[in-house]
């Protein structure tokens, strides 16, 4: 059986390359019917085929295409399986980009399926098994395709629409486990249908329940045109340890449990110089020469600028014992702390003191190596923002004016927006429903 990929661009929706394979089949092929790593749910019938010959495809990764230029990461694509001459015609396919769950497609009486697929990376592969009119499996047929860099998403923003998000860690706020995002639509509001960006947690096999009692930041912590997500733990059997997780660039649930999808910074990496590890942990500036974010927290009482040395996971802990909190003391375990970054890499960090509502912004929070300070320009927003109160504050320019401002997430699985002009005002937007898709 011949077995045809076209492959082209959904939008353009011209033929841009084409591919066929001819694999005869053989009593070898046919006994692989039975792999293991063969998609499930699916049986064999020799005996009510034509002839009694299941499709045959060529053996895994004896096929490669580059069709480089013709796609783009995070850009639905459109490709048409074609049956070529000969062999029997099969009644569907079944198909998987980059290891993920296999998916069905219904042939045409000539054998013909389209299907539409997202490449997530620079080198993407496609796996492909037909399916004969009794339901017998077919040898898999790959494709490996290059894809061109997507668009630069903005800071913040997971979905790829160009407004900034919300995630938020759940087993706690009212929320189950995993990363919640929600999608913000750019003044104030969020999307009807939260996302969980962590079906497989770290990918350490334990689910969506591995990201309970983690902190999460948000940035190009792997270098690419995605956001991507900072998993990091406080506290419990995973002190100090932070995951990254590379970001899709259209909201979807990121695979971490799929080889390249996750970065693991073993405990230890992020804490001080007296081995203190990180009890907060946020976003930070990052540099024209190096777009991975820096990150800024507290340890040991101190708070701590860990600086990227322009290399997913490389961070160095820099200290600044004598950084004053706002109110000029060194109780910084008073303080809780949110920090996001504009599009040109400039830091606000807010500061919240939960006892007495006190509200401050640090704007174009900068580090120098040399001297090992930060300097900042400081505005006092509040003196009673939520005194006393249990919510989370999670920083982003949540309108889209280059200033950032604030989400107040609170214990039932809301959001407040807080919006923050230049000169300091801030103001409270309605309440957001955080929903979990059904």
């Amino acid at each position: 059986m011949t077995v045809t990929f076209f492959l082209r661009t959904a939008l353009a929706g011209a033929v841009a390359t084409a591919l066929a394979v001819t694999a005869a089949p053989t009593s070898a092929e046919a006994a692989r019917n039975h792999r293991p790593d063969r998609p499930t749910g699916l049986t064999t019938s020799p005996a009510t085929d034509c002839a009694a010959t299941p499709p045959s495809f060529a053996p895994d990764g004896d096929v490669s295409l580059h069709a480089d230029g013709t796609t783009k990461i995070g850009k639905p694509v459109e490709i048409v399986i074609a049956k070529g001459a000969g062999g029997v015609v099969p009644t569907g396919y079944r198909y998987s980009l980059n290891r993920s769950e296999h998916r069905a497609a219904t042939a045409d009486t000539e054998g013909r399926a389209t299907i539409t697929v997202t490449p997530q990376r620079f080198l993407n592969t496609l796996e492909v098994y037909g399916l004969s009119p009794a339901g017998n499996i077919g040898d898999s047929t790959t494709i490996t395709f290059n894809s061109d860099a997507g668009d630069l998403a903005d800071e913040g923003d997971l979905t790829g629409d160009g407004h900034t998000d919300l995630a938020v860690v759940g087993g706690a706020n009212g929320l189950s486990s995993g990363l919640w995002l929600a999608a913000g639509n750019g003044s104030g509001g969020l999307g009807a249908n939260a996302v969980n960006l962590t079906p497989a947690g770290i990918g350490a096999g334990g689910g969506p329940a591995e990201v309970d009692g983690a902190q999460v930041v948000t940035g190009r912590f792997t270098g690419g045109t995605f956001q991507d997500v900072l998993i990091y733990y406080p506290a419990g059997d995973r002190a100090g340890m932070a995951a990254i997780l590379r970001g899709n660039g259209d909201g979807s649930p990121i695979r971490a449990d799929i080889s390249g999808n996750a970065v693991y910074l073993p405990a230890g990496l992020l804490s001080d110089n007296r081995g203190n590890d990180p009890v907060q942990l946020v976003r930070a500036a990052h540099t024209a020469d190096n777009v991975l974010p820096d990150l800024i927290g507290i340890a040991g009482n101190r708070l701590t600028y860990i600086a990227n040395s322009g290399f997913t996971g490389g961070y160095l802990s820099r200290p600044l014992p004598q950084q004053t909190t706002p109110t000029g003391d060194l109780a910084w375990n008073t303080w809780t702390l949110a920090g996001t970054a504009t599009a040109d890499g400039r830091a606000t960090l807010f500061l919240w003191q939960k006892t007495t509502g006190q509200l401050y912004a640090w704007r174009d929070v900068t580090f120098d190596p040399a001297t090992k300070t930060i300097s900042y320009t400081e505005q006092h927003l509040s003196d009673s923002w939520y005194p006393a109160q249990s919510i989370t504050p999670s920083a982003a320019d949540i309108n889209g004016d280059d200033v950032a401002d604030l989400w107040a997430v609170g214990p039932t699985a809301t959001a407040t927006p807080w919006t923050v002009t230049p000169s300091g005002t801030i103001t409270a937007g309605p309440a957001q429903p955080i929903t979990p898709a059904p």
